[in-house]
Protein backbone atom coordinates (compact mmCIF):
# COMPACT_ATOMS: atom_id res chain seq x y z
CA UNK A 1 0.00 0.00 0.00
CA UNK A 2 1.62 3.73 -1.29
CA UNK A 3 1.95 6.27 0.72
CA UNK A 4 0.38 10.20 0.08
CA UNK A 5 3.71 12.52 -0.28
CA UNK A 6 3.21 16.09 -0.33
CA UNK A 7 5.55 19.14 0.50
CA UNK A 8 4.84 21.89 2.92
CA UNK A 9 6.60 24.75 4.15
CA UNK A 10 7.16 22.76 7.67
CA UNK A 11 8.25 19.59 5.87
CA UNK A 12 7.31 16.82 3.58
CA UNK A 13 3.84 15.02 5.08
CA UNK A 14 3.54 11.29 4.28
CA UNK A 15 -0.15 9.50 4.93
CA UNK A 16 -0.87 5.98 5.33
CA UNK A 17 -4.00 4.11 5.43
CA UNK A 18 -3.61 1.82 8.52
CA UNK A 19 -3.85 -1.98 7.83
CA UNK A 20 -3.05 -5.26 9.89
CA UNK A 21 0.19 -6.78 8.97
CA UNK A 22 1.02 -3.85 5.82
CA UNK A 23 4.28 -2.99 5.81
CA UNK A 24 6.21 -5.35 7.61
CA UNK A 25 8.20 -6.17 5.10
CA UNK A 26 9.43 -2.64 4.08
CA UNK A 27 10.90 -1.91 8.29
CA UNK A 28 14.21 -2.65 9.25
CA UNK A 29 14.46 -5.99 11.13
CA UNK A 30 14.88 -4.20 14.43
CA UNK A 31 11.68 -2.09 13.32
CA UNK A 32 9.90 -5.51 12.94
CA UNK A 33 11.25 -7.49 15.96
CA UNK A 34 9.55 -4.49 17.77
CA UNK A 35 6.28 -4.59 16.10
CA UNK A 36 6.02 -8.23 16.41
CA UNK A 37 5.70 -7.66 20.03
CA UNK A 38 3.20 -5.13 20.20
CA UNK A 39 -0.54 -6.30 20.34
CA UNK A 40 -2.29 -6.57 16.34
CA UNK A 41 -4.54 -3.11 16.85
CA UNK A 42 -1.16 -1.44 17.92
CA UNK A 43 0.99 -3.46 15.44
CA UNK A 44 -0.86 -1.64 12.28
CA UNK A 45 -0.89 1.34 13.22
CA UNK A 46 2.86 1.79 14.61
CA UNK A 47 3.85 -0.07 11.26
CA UNK A 48 2.08 2.12 9.41
CA UNK A 49 3.60 4.87 10.82
CA UNK A 50 7.14 3.92 10.45
CA UNK A 51 6.66 3.29 7.15
CA UNK A 52 5.01 7.01 6.44
CA UNK A 53 7.56 8.44 8.44
CA UNK A 54 10.36 6.40 6.23
CA UNK A 55 8.40 7.55 3.09
CA UNK A 56 9.07 11.29 4.00
CA UNK A 57 12.63 11.09 4.92
CA UNK A 58 13.31 9.57 1.16
CA UNK A 59 11.35 12.05 -0.26
CA UNK A 60 14.39 13.81 1.38
CA UNK A 61 16.81 12.42 0.33
CA UNK A 62 17.42 10.64 3.79
CA UNK A 63 17.68 6.84 4.16
CA UNK A 64 17.35 6.51 8.32
CA UNK A 65 18.26 3.22 9.88
CA UNK A 66 15.65 1.20 11.78
CA UNK A 67 13.32 4.39 13.48
CA UNK A 68 12.81 3.05 17.32
CA UNK A 69 11.53 4.97 19.88
CA UNK A 70 13.47 7.44 21.93
CA UNK A 71 13.39 8.07 26.00
CA UNK A 72 9.98 10.05 25.35
CA UNK A 73 8.47 8.38 23.16
CA UNK A 74 9.22 9.97 19.85
CA UNK A 75 10.90 8.35 16.85
CA UNK A 76 14.56 8.20 16.59
CA UNK A 77 15.98 9.57 13.82
CA UNK A 78 19.65 10.89 12.33
CA UNK A 79 20.52 13.98 13.68
CA UNK A 80 20.62 15.98 10.12
CA UNK A 81 16.47 14.54 10.05
CA UNK A 82 13.80 15.82 12.71
CA UNK A 83 10.16 14.03 12.04
CA UNK A 84 6.66 12.95 13.98
CA UNK A 85 4.21 10.62 13.41
CA UNK A 86 0.51 10.78 14.72
CA UNK A 87 -2.14 7.78 14.23
CA UNK A 88 -5.80 7.09 14.38
CA UNK A 89 -7.11 3.72 13.66
CA UNK A 90 -7.75 4.29 10.08
CA UNK A 91 -4.66 6.62 8.64
CA UNK A 92 -0.89 7.47 9.73
CA UNK A 93 0.50 10.83 9.17
CA UNK A 94 4.17 11.70 9.44
CA UNK A 95 6.56 14.84 9.17
CA UNK A 96 9.73 14.93 8.02
CA UNK A 97 12.37 17.31 7.12
CA UNK A 98 15.76 18.72 7.65
CA UNK A 99 17.05 19.72 10.77
CA UNK A 100 17.79 23.59 10.03
CA UNK A 101 20.70 24.54 11.60
CA UNK A 102 21.54 23.69 15.55
CA UNK A 103 18.39 26.07 16.94
CA UNK A 104 15.94 23.70 14.91
CA UNK A 105 14.54 21.94 18.38
CA UNK A 106 12.03 19.97 16.12
CA UNK A 107 8.52 19.47 14.51
CA UNK A 108 5.44 18.07 15.25
CA UNK A 109 2.28 16.20 13.56
CA UNK A 110 -0.94 15.28 14.51
CA UNK A 111 -3.99 13.85 13.01
CA UNK A 112 -7.24 13.62 14.68
CA UNK A 113 -10.73 12.56 13.01
CA UNK A 114 -12.72 15.79 12.09
CA UNK A 115 -16.28 14.46 13.69
CA UNK A 116 -18.26 16.08 16.70
CA UNK A 117 -16.88 15.21 19.94
CA UNK A 118 -18.89 12.97 22.49
CA UNK A 119 -17.25 15.09 25.35
CA UNK A 120 -16.44 18.74 25.44
CA UNK A 121 -12.91 19.02 26.40
CA UNK A 122 -12.75 23.31 25.88
CA UNK A 123 -11.94 23.49 29.70
CA UNK A 124 -9.01 20.84 29.62
CA UNK A 125 -7.71 22.12 26.15
CA UNK A 126 -8.29 26.19 25.84
CA UNK A 127 -6.85 28.82 28.21
CA UNK A 128 -9.79 31.66 29.24
CA UNK A 129 -8.95 33.34 26.64
CA UNK A 130 -9.14 30.99 23.71
CA UNK A 131 -12.45 29.74 25.42
CA UNK A 132 -13.89 33.80 25.71
CA UNK A 133 -13.30 34.15 21.69
CA UNK A 134 -15.62 31.14 20.94
CA UNK A 135 -18.44 32.84 22.80
CA UNK A 136 -21.23 33.37 20.27
CA UNK A 137 -20.53 30.36 17.84
CA UNK A 138 -22.95 27.88 17.09
CA UNK A 139 -22.55 24.33 19.15
CA UNK A 140 -21.28 23.17 15.85
CA UNK A 141 -18.61 25.57 14.88
CA UNK A 142 -17.56 25.88 18.24
CA UNK A 143 -16.82 21.95 18.70
CA UNK A 144 -14.73 21.91 15.42
CA UNK A 145 -12.43 25.25 16.65
CA UNK A 146 -12.12 23.01 19.80
CA UNK A 147 -10.99 19.64 17.94
CA UNK A 148 -8.93 21.89 15.59
CA UNK A 149 -7.46 23.42 18.82
CA UNK A 150 -6.61 20.09 20.33
CA UNK A 151 -4.90 19.33 17.39
CA UNK A 152 -2.81 21.61 16.61
CA UNK A 153 -1.48 22.09 20.10
CA UNK A 154 -0.66 18.03 20.00
CA UNK A 155 1.69 19.04 16.91
CA UNK A 156 2.93 21.88 18.76
CA UNK A 157 4.11 20.04 21.81
CA UNK A 158 5.21 17.08 20.07
CA UNK A 159 7.53 19.77 18.13
CA UNK A 160 8.70 21.72 21.47
CA UNK A 161 9.70 17.73 23.55
CA UNK A 162 13.51 18.53 22.91
CA UNK A 163 13.72 21.51 24.58
CA UNK A 164 11.20 21.09 27.35
CA UNK A 165 11.67 17.71 28.13
CA UNK A 166 8.56 17.46 30.02
CA UNK A 167 4.90 16.87 30.57
CA UNK A 168 3.49 19.85 29.01
CA UNK A 169 -0.40 21.18 29.54
CA UNK A 170 -2.38 21.69 27.24
CA UNK A 171 -3.23 25.65 28.51
CA UNK A 172 0.57 26.36 28.20
CA UNK A 173 -0.01 27.52 24.57
CA UNK A 174 -2.50 29.96 23.23
CA UNK A 175 -3.57 30.05 19.69
CA UNK A 176 -4.78 32.76 18.48
CA UNK A 177 -7.55 33.89 15.85
CA UNK A 178 -10.15 30.94 16.80
CA UNK A 179 -13.28 32.50 16.59
CA UNK A 180 -12.57 32.71 12.76
CA UNK A 181 -10.21 29.68 12.38
CA UNK A 182 -9.78 28.80 8.78
CA UNK A 183 -6.96 26.02 7.36
CA UNK A 184 -3.61 27.57 7.20
CA UNK A 185 -1.08 29.27 9.73
CA UNK A 186 -2.04 29.89 12.87
CA UNK A 187 -0.56 32.29 15.47
CA UNK A 188 0.88 30.94 18.78
CA UNK A 189 1.79 32.52 22.13
CA UNK A 190 3.93 30.11 24.31
CA UNK A 191 3.28 30.25 28.45
CA UNK A 192 5.57 27.76 29.50
CA UNK A 193 6.49 27.23 33.13
CA UNK A 194 8.73 26.72 34.02
CA UNK A 195 10.20 28.10 30.48
CA UNK A 196 12.84 26.26 28.33
CA UNK A 197 14.31 29.28 27.21
CA UNK A 198 12.83 31.52 23.95
CA UNK A 199 10.95 29.66 21.50
CA UNK A 200 10.00 30.64 18.20
CA UNK A 201 6.87 28.02 17.40
CA UNK A 202 4.90 28.17 13.86
CA UNK A 203 2.16 26.14 13.53
CA UNK A 204 -0.75 25.36 10.63
CA UNK A 205 -3.73 23.07 10.07
CA UNK A 206 -5.59 21.58 7.23
CA UNK A 207 -8.53 19.64 6.29
CA UNK A 208 -7.98 16.27 4.97
CA UNK A 209 -9.38 12.38 4.71
CA UNK A 210 -8.52 9.20 5.14
CA UNK A 211 -9.38 6.51 2.16
CA UNK A 212 -12.40 5.34 3.77
CA UNK A 213 -13.28 9.04 3.56
CA UNK A 214 -13.63 10.10 7.33
CA UNK A 215 -12.66 13.99 7.13
CA UNK A 216 -9.67 14.56 9.22
CA UNK A 217 -7.38 17.72 10.85
CA UNK A 218 -4.31 17.37 10.07
CA UNK A 219 -1.94 19.60 12.25
CA UNK A 220 1.92 20.44 11.92
CA UNK A 221 4.64 22.10 13.91
CA UNK A 222 7.75 23.62 14.00
CA UNK A 223 9.60 25.09 16.61
CA UNK A 224 13.22 26.98 17.32
CA UNK A 225 15.38 28.21 19.95
CA UNK A 226 15.42 31.87 19.19
CA UNK A 227 12.62 34.92 18.60
CA UNK A 228 13.87 34.82 14.58
CA UNK A 229 10.97 33.76 12.36
CA UNK A 230 11.82 30.22 11.45
CA UNK A 231 10.51 29.78 7.97
CA UNK A 232 12.12 33.12 6.83
CA UNK A 233 8.70 34.46 6.08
Amino acid sequence: MHAAVYETPFGVIATLPVALEIGLERLAPEERARAVELPAPRRATWVAGRVALRTAAVHLGVTPPAILSDERGAPALPRALTGSISHKETIAVALATLRQGSSHVGVGVDVEYDRPTRVDVARRVLTDAERAALDGLTPEERDRRVRVAFALKEAIYKSIDPACRRYVGFKEVELAGLSGLEPGEVVVRALLSPSPGALSIRAAWHASKDTLGTPVVIAVATAFASNEDPLGS
